[in-house]
């Protein structure tokens, strides 16, 4: 019997009975613990997936810090809270601005007074006013200052002459534009230099060299009964000038010379006079500030 035979007579001889593998498992398996007693449990490395034991601090395959993944993680985790901060604290505050521009309204752009230089008296007073622009500009608050409160005041745009001299009145937003308006402050009374020059000359009148006081002679020649009437003329003018009553005009007419000097005063001024036959009618106007 050859080998092939003796196989086939095995295999028909041998029943086939199926085998069943039993694992045993413990009722009371015990779990392995650390040195805290705390149940160990199973790390491997993130990046090659190596087992690493309890208390190694780097993968012994290859390098790679334990934990490292986690702390990243945490970063990733508190950047976009960061971010969400950030985010939440730039809409509050473009919500702020915005509200902020609404209740503020249109801001002035530029003030401009109706004068830009002024020349007045002492104590005379004089209003400034002033344009805002846009016209729209919902506060059109303003304040007012002077350079020398000496030489002029300012009370809500009445500018008010203090003394001779120059300053400059400012007018301000209250977002801070400005304008400007230069003062001149002269003498209280006339100019009385300008009434010479326009209707007197040296024939007959003189005029101090301060503007202080300006005389008129009728009589330069002193004869009896003379009158230069180009001088009376201006007279009479010069006190139409100042806004003399007629009554004034009226007295110099009638004044004789046991009258003595006459006296007649007007605003910053005072006017005096004397007549004599030989005289004539002698008139002085005097500065009284």
């Amino acid at each position: 019997m050859n080998e092939r035979e003796n196989n086939d007579i095995l295999e028909e001889g041998t029943e086939d009975v199926g085998v069943t593998e039993i694992t045993e498992t413990p009722m009371n398996e015990e779990v392995p613990v650390d040195i805290n007693g705390q149940a160990e449990t199973s790390v491997f490395c993130v990046k090659c997936g190596a087992n690493i034991e309890n208390g190694q601090q780097f993968c012994p395959s290859c390098g790679h810090k334990v934990g490292d993944k986690l702390e990243k993680e945490k970063k990733k985790g508190v950047l976009k809270k960061t971010i969400s901060v950030i985010g939440a604290v730039a809409v509050i505050a473009v919500i702020a601005v915005v509200a902020f521009v609404l209740i503020r309204g249109k801001q002035a752009k530029e003030i401009t007074l109706n004068k830009s230089s002024i020349t007045l008296k002492v104590d005379e007073s004089v209003d400034l006013s002033f344009v805002i622009s846009p016209e729209d500009t919902k506060d059109k608050t303003v304040s007012w200052s002077t350079s020398n409160d000496v030489v002029a005041t300012v009370n809500d745009g009445k500018i008010t002459g203090k003394g001779e001299g120059d300053c400059i009145i400012t007018v301000s937003t209250k977002n801070g534009k400005t304008d400007t308006c230069d003062i001149t402050v002269e003498k209280a009374g006339p100019d009385l230099k300008a009434l010479y020059d326009e209707y007197c000359n040296s024939d007959f009148a003189r005029i101090a060299d301060d503007g202080s006081y300006l005389f008129v002679d009728t009589n330069t020649s002193d004869k009896d009964d003379e009158i230069d009437y180009v001088a009376y003329l201006a007279i009479l003018e010069i006190n139409e000038a100042l806004a003399l009553p007629e009554s004034v005009n009226n007295k110099m007419n009638q004044t004789r010379s046991m009258d003595g000097i006459q006296t007649e005063s007007g605003e910053g001024f005072e006017v005096s006079w004397t007549y004599h036959p030989e005289k004539g009618l002698e008139v002085t106007y005097s500065l009284t500030k």
